[in-house]
């Protein structure tokens, strides 16, 4: 029920018209913008765009597990990267953008905030120093810890330092 509260208030705002720097009005919505959820836990949201098609992305996990205004603040950042791409053709997070962002009413950082997505549903050890790292999907290929082949393995990997894979849930 929750995505259904989030994907009527990502309309509302793509709908919603902004006042760009240039003094141009401009809603995402009627200029050939969709939505559309993915199922990504470490980017929050994103715009994708070709020569046929413009998508506002924004990740399902962050809309059932983060804050209402730290989502209405991803979808307003997204909202302002299609409004700098459709006005002034820039993709970046630079100067344009920010100001595209302070006019949608986002705060003009890349992260504004600290998502929590939830526990990783696996954890890679290194079996040699036990350091840590977190993935949501499991890895397809052997992985190693990078500190430790760097170390001592002059960058290379080994298989004394392939990762222990433990499933959290």
């Amino acid at each position: 029920m929750r995505t259904e509260a989030v994907r009527k208030i990502v309309y509302d705002i793509m709908t919603t018209t902004f006042t760009a720097p240039c003094g141009t009005e401009y809603r995402a919505r009627y200029n050939g913008w969709v939505f559309s959820w993915m199922r990504s836990k470490r980017i929050l949201g994103q715009v994708r765009t070709n020569s046929t098609w413009k998508v506002i992305r924004i990740s399902k996990a962050h809309a059932q597990h983060s804050e209402i205004e730290h989502i209405v603040d991803t979808i307003r950042h997204e909202v302002a990267h299609a409004m700098a791409i459709d006005l002034y053709g820039c993709y970046d997070h630079g100067i344009t953008w920010k100001q595209c962002a302070v006019a949608c009413g986002a705060n003009p950082e890349r992260y504004a905030c600290d998502v929590d997505m939830g526990v990783s549903k696996y954890t890679l050890t290194c079996p040699n120093c036990g350091d840590e790292v977190k993935k949501h999907r499991r890895p397809k290929r052997n992985q190693a810890c990078s500190n430790c082949c760097d170390k001592l393995n002059g960058g290379k990997y080994t298989e004394a330092f392939k990762f222990k894979i433990t499933q959290n849930y």
